[in-house]
């Protein structure tokens, strides 16, 4: 990701941020880029990108991953549109991320897609793309080989639809734990109120002991 973003200007960097509502706060133009592409690869940003996609998008999307996360751009183009190629000016004027005019610029200004050159041998030949790193959270799929859960969902499938994890034995005594929650956040806001308590920004400032909220649940083995 971070290579796919090295060479964007600051206007389409910003313009990528706003559209999938990140903040940037950085001072220069290769901290914006490492932020920008940590919280590309966040699984919790995905999921909400992949979630607010349109249909045609997400058809898009899956497209390029029925190939292996890489196509020519013709092929792209003929169903889902050209990026328009825009300089700096023009990105701050018109701010294309706002209304892309086809799937394909929305999936660009998502950071979602980006474009290369692969030598052929017929020559150079643009390709539109899925950065490596970005693929692999993109290519979750059911038991079913169905990709497209993912890109309906924007989250992996259910736990009991691709793992069976076996029972343990029955434990020799069982606590129940009704009611246990609330009594300890009752307890823990007495706590608080009773016991001055003083953050403290240091790692290795001394943790409060709260053990006497879990005492009454130990059990003696």
């Amino acid at each position: 990701m971070y290579q796919s973003l090295i060479d964007y200007e600051m206007a389409l960097l910003q313009g990528i941020a706003q559209r999938r509502a990140l903040s940037l706060a950085a001072i220069n133009h290769t901290q914006t880029v490492e932020l920008l592409a940590e919280q590309l690869l966040s699984p919790a940003a995905l999921a909400i990108t992949l979630d607010d996609l349109s249909e045609a998008e997400k058809e898009a999307l899956q497209l390029l991953l029925s190939h292996g996360g890489k196509i020519e751009v013709p092929r792209f183009a003929r169903d889902y549109g050209y990026i328009r190629p825009m300089g700096s000016a023009r990105l701050v004027r018109e701010q294309p991320w706002r209304n892309p005019v086809n799937p394909a610029e929305g999936l660009w200004y998502c950071g979602l897609i980006f474009k290369t050159f692969q030598a052929t041998p017929e020559g150079n030949l643009e390709m539109i793309y899925i950065p490596t790193d970005l693929l692999p959270l993109l290519e979750i799929t059911t038991p079913t080989g169905d990709p497209s859960s993912t890109l309906r969902t924007g989250r992996r499938p259910e736990t009991g639809e691709r793992l069976k994890i076996a029972s343990g034995p029955t434990p020799q005594r069982v606590i129940s734990g009704e009611g246990r929650l609330r009594e300890n956040m009752f307890s823990l806001l007495i706590f608080l109120q009773t016991t001055p308590v003083r953050l403290q920004s240091s790692p290795k400032a001394e943790m409060v002991s709260l053990s006497h909220l879990t005492a009454k649940d130990k059990a003696p083995w």
